[in-house]
């Protein structure tokens, strides 16, 4: 084998002859006798092919019969036929010229011509003429001339053809046989003549052709010669026996390539007397033990490739040999065998034309694509596109060029279509886990130039729109847009000229993901207002009627507008759909067209489309897709291709007869101008009417209110019901009140997940909500046997955006104890979200507060503590919703609502100030009463603090309770108001006190008493703050009672 690597496209430095490989060569053209054929017809070379590929005839007595086989070229290159000294079979040695009316002179001139070129070589030679062509042939010699007769006396038939061909052909073998007769001669009086192939002549020149080794030389050739001319004479025997003695005169002179040619001709001979193909010949026992079998056969090969290799001019036979060896062994299924010989060819470097090229790389391809290498086998596919539009190539063959290029596609894994096209039809969409995507596009693209320099539009549009489906998510955007301005600048053109377009099929731009058509009836089931009928025998389980029963069934009304709704993705392109409209088989339905842009920059990446049809017959129609105009393109989207032609999507709708009609009206009181989007603030109640028009009796009617997101339900409210459904009775002036509060804060934080974790929170954003109602026929009662009639609503459902704007909010609460022991203050910061002036209204009207925009405002709110048993967050949660009413209005917009107080969350501590303790108590200072107001005293002087507690519950307990004693921990701490130091510091100032005391209840005495007695020094601001925890030893219960900070002025 070769051990450099050559570039296949590169040129030699010193050019040798042209080349002309024959890559249909194989090694039974070693026994054929070849024959130049001009002018025939596919019919007539077929016949020939057919019929005269090989002849015998019996030769009495004793020898068997005579075998000869034939190879008819229609082509054979002059240079090729020098090489007939190095191996016979490839001087032509028959030709057959056939001569039509039209073209009888051209054709005679052409047959001497050849004879002429080929006289080395020719042995027999035969002009077929019809007799019609007598007067154009005159002056040509008539032995040479052989004229067919036939009825018509234009066309020749099988018996006239035989006619002429079987004595040509046996004056052909018998030629052969004389040259071996004249050679075998030759060799007996040891006067053989020395061969030479055509580079070799040079060489010899002025040589000692007595030299020992010539002598050698030239006797191992000529020995070789002999085995030729046997091996063609049928002789399978005797040709070994010269092959054989071929060989070791070569070998001893070291003729490496004439060596190679020798045992080129007993791999020949073994694969012809061998049991691979046939046999055809057959040899003698001790023979067909020498011959070449199994792992020897390719050693051999490799052996005589080898050799060759060894000459710089022998690349042709080189070449050949390769290819016949690779047949071989893909016959023997040695696959490997053959890539490493084919291998070999790639890497011969000849001096060969851009038409041979061609030829050399598409034979490379088909012997890689039987060896089963597909992706090579494309490759030199599209290697050989390429030459025949190479740059320097002055006639470039655009449809050649195209072919090869198709039959790259089966190599990288593309789906082939009819007539030489690729499909556009998903059926045959590439598999994206197989291939090369980059490789795929690139071949495209070739593809789609090369049909437009061939002029075919109509191709290259398939090729793009195949590109378009199969590949637009391996292509740039740039790339994507134009590839999609191609399409409508071909089809445009194809427009102008008049020349029709095919619809095509497309799935991924726009893609469709979403197919519902949409019942024009209240609901599914039986038809006319009947009963379904019900089964009356025992349960039988039939699959059949299960599926019925689970079968989704759409219906639709004749004459009237049915919708089908569908959803595309948007494709990163604009583009523009145009005439969208359904497809359909069945009755006869008017489908409406529907046009739309599709523009990648909307936020929304699927766009929801309505399409309209209305059907005219009644019975069934089965949707299979819809159909539209793209890039001028009329274009198919069919559901079986996409996976939505199932049962959920429900493709077969029921045409059924028109109905009575309700009409629904629906009136928003307060409305602004478009009702069907609605500006509502968080707390304000909005009223709708909803109004049925049309009954003429009682109609049972189920009416339903949703809110998207579900969690917003609860802001809907039905004739003052909190209910999301309810049945209402459809009759002339009947109005149904549906109520719409604004989503609280608590509401939205809870449809976001943000929820309020502290005592603060913050104003909400506007939110987008959607109102849904629906309105459809109430099912049969369970203990009427009276049937409600069927009707059709024209307005089944309506939707309504809702933009929720932020209004009053709390965003700061605490709960502080009150002087009143059976009260505390609900302390809350209330912010204006709005942009206007708001109005505050609470305590029942009694108090109003103005806020402005975006400003806060701290309102104190008495709340009456509560005994809660549970003392759950929730009770208390409750009792302040109950108790607190805060009315916001604004003004200017005439708007008004309520401030919401669900998001306020308690602590502990909150609870605890909240909760109604069974213990009272009072505060005494100096003797007077503490009821909230401000105390004052001297510096000074003693100031006698007097806490009394009681147990009011007591009064009504029994005797034994009644004397129970309980005892009571009292903490008192005193201190002056807090200064800031110029520092920084924080400076606080507390007194002495009697600190901790705990006091026991006397007998039959319900009040405990604590004293305490405080001296002020200086003046300012004293603070007491006082507590105590009472033990109960009949509950084991501690109460906590916390008294709210006294404060009094301590003057001098």
């Amino acid at each position: 084998m070769r051990t450099a690597v050559s570039s296949i496209l590169s040129e030699m430095k010193d050019p040798s002859p042209l080349c002309f490989p024959d890559y249909e060569q194989t090694y039974l053209d070693h026994a054929r006798i070849w024959i130049l054929v001009q002018g025939a017809s596919e019919a007539q070379l077929a016949h020939l092919r057919t019929h005269h590929a090989r002849w015998s005839q019996p030769t009495p007595p004793g020898p068997p019969s005579q075998w000869a086989a034939f190879r008819y070229l229609t082509h054979y290159p002059l240079e090729n036929n020098e090489w007939r000294d190095f191996q016979t079979f490839r001087g032509v040695m028959g030709l057959l010229s056939f001569v039509t009316w039209p073209e009888a002179t051209m054709a005679v001139k052409r047959h001497r011509q050849t004879q002429a070129q080929l006289a080395s070589s020719l042995r027999a030679h035969r002009l077929i003429a019809p007799p019609n062509c007598s007067h154009e042939l005159q002056g040509v010699d008539s032995d040479l001339v052989t004229l067919a007769t036939s009825e018509n006396g234009i066309e020749w038939s099988a018996d006239d053809l035989d006619r002429i061909i079987v004595p040509f052909l046996q004056d052909l073998v018998e030629t052969v046989e004389t040259r071996l007769s004249e050679n075998l001669a030759k060799d007996a009086s040891h006067k053989p003549v020395l061969l030479v192939a055509p580079f070799e002549r040079k060489d010899f020149v002025g040589l000692d052709l007595d030299s020992r080794i010539n002598k050698k030389r030239t006797l191992g050739r000529f020995k070789k010669h002999l085995g030729d001319l046997a091996l063609q004479s049928g002789r399978a025997n005797e040709a070994f026996t010269f092959y054989e003695a071929a060989l070791e005169h070569l070998k001893s002179c070291n003729d490496w390539m004439w060596l190679g040619n020798t045992v080129e001709c007993l791999c020949a001979l073994s694969v012809l007397a061998g049991t691979s193909f046939g046999p055809i010949f057959e040899v003698e026992p001790f023979i067909q033990e020498q011959l070449y079998r199994g792992d020897e056969f390719v050693e051999k090969c490799r052996e005589l490739v080898v050799n060759y290799s060894k000459y710089r001019y022998s690349g042709m036979i080189e070449t050949e040999a390769c290819v016949k060896a690779v047949r071989v062994m893909i016959a023997q299924r040695q696959t490997l065998h053959a890539a490493e010989f084919l291998q070999n060819v790639v890497f011969i470097n000849l001096n060969m034309t851009d038409t041979e090229k061609v030829k050399r790389f598409a034979a490379l391809s088909e012997l890689y694509g039987e060896i089963g290498f597909s992706r090579k086998s494309a490759f030199f596919h599209r290697v050989a596109a390429m030459r025949c539009v190479a740059p320097h190539n002055p006639q470039p063959e655009w449809e050649l060029c195209y072919q090869l290029l198709l039959k790259t596609m089966p190599g990288y894994f593309f789906p082939m279509a009819h007539q030489g096209t690729v499909s556009t039809n998903s059926n045959h969409r590439v598999d994206s886990s197989k291939g090369w995507a980059t490789v795929q596009v690139q071949i495209l693209q070739e593809l789609v130039g090369t049909a437009r320099r061939m002029g075919d539009h109509l191709i290259a549009i398939k090729h793009l729109v195949f590109l378009l489906e199969n590949f637009h998510h391996c292509l740039p955007t740039a790339d994507l847009d134009t590839t999609c301005q191609e399409i409508f600048t071909l089809a445009t053109r194809m427009k102008q000229q008049h020349l029709p377009l095919p619809k095509y099929t497309l799935h991924s731009i726009p893609k469709l993901i979403k197919f519902q058509p949409v019942s024009a009836v209240p609901e599914s089931g039986s038809w006319g207002g009947s009963a379904e009928s019900q089964p009356t025998g025992p349960f039988l389980f039939t699959p059949i009627l299960n599926y019925e029963k689970r079968r989704k069934r759409c219906e639709w009304i004749k004459g009237e507008a049915c919708e089908v709704e569908i959803d595309l993705i948007t494709p990163p392109i604009p583009i523009s759909v145009v005439d969208m409209r359904l497809l359909s088989e069945g009755n006869a339905l008017d489908p409406c067209e529907v046009s739309f842009v599709m523009n990648p920059s909307d936020p929304k990446p699927i766009v929801h489309v309505k399409l309209t049809a209305i059907p005219q017959s009644f019975g069934d129609i089965t949707l299979t897709g819809v159909s539209f105009v793209l890039f001028g393109l009329e274009v198919e989207c069919l559901l079986k291709d996409l996976g939505l032609d199932s049962e959920e999507n429900c493709p077969i709708v029921h045409v059924n007869p028109s109905l009575p009609r309700l009409h629904t009206h629906l009136e928003v009181l307060k409305a602004p101008v478009n009702p069907k989007s609605l500006e509502i603030y968080n707390g304000e109640t909005l009223d709708m009417d909803l109004s049925i028009v049309g009954a003429q009796e009682e109609i049972p009617l189920i009416l339903s209110c949703t809110m998207t997101p579900h969690v917003f339900n609860s802001c809907v409210s039905i004739m003052d019901q909190r209910l999301n459904e309810i049945c209402i009775k459809s009759h002339p002036d009947v109005k149904t009140r549906i109520s719409l509060r604004g989503p609280t804060t608590s509401c939205l934080s809870e449809e976001t997940d943000e929820y309020l974790t502290s005592s603060s929170s913050s104003s909400s954003s506007t939110k987008a909500l959607t109102l849904t109602l629906t309105l459809k026929s109430a099912p049969p009662s369970a203990d009427s046997d009276r049937v409600p009639p069927k009707v059709c609503i024209n307005t089944p459902m309506q939707k309504i955006s809702l933009h929720v704007l932020p209004s009053i909010s709390v965003c700061w609460w605490d709960v502080f104890p009150s002087e009143n022991p059976r009260e505390c203050y609900l302390v809350i910061d209330i912010l204006n979200s709005t942009s206007d002036e708001a109005e505050i209204t609470y305590l029942d009207g009694k108090k109003i507060i103005v806020i402005d925009s975006q400003a806060k405002c701290r309102v104190p709110i008495a709340l009456e503590k509560i005994a809660s048993p549970d003392e759950s967050e929730a009770s208390f949660a409750r009792h302040i919703d109950d108790q607190v009413n805060i009315v916001w209005s604004l003004k200017k917009l005439e708007r008004n609502g309520l401030v919401s107080l669900k998001e306020i969350q308690l602590t502990p501590n909150m609870i605890q100030t909240l909760s109604l303790c069974d213990i009272d108590w009072s505060l005494f200072v100096n003797g007077q009463q503490w009821l909230g107001m401000e105390l004052q005293a001297q510096a000074g002087q003693p100031i006698e603090v007097t806490i009394r507690l009681s147990r009011p519950t007591l009064a009504a307990a029994s005797t034994e309770d009644k004397h129970e004693k309980w005892r009571c921990m009292f903490s008192l701490n005193c201190h002056y108001e807090e200064e800031v130091t110029p520092s920084g510091q924080i400076k606080r100032i507390e007194l002495p006190s009697s600190g901790s005391k705990c006091v026991r209840s006397a007998g039959n005495h319900q009040n405990v008493t604590y004293k305490a007695v405080i001296i002020a020094p200086n003046c300012g601001n004293l603070f007491l703050k006082s507590s105590c925890e009472a033990m109960i030893p009949s509950d084991q219960a501690t109460r906590i009672v916390e008294l709210p900070l006294v404060g009094i002025t301590i003057q001098n």
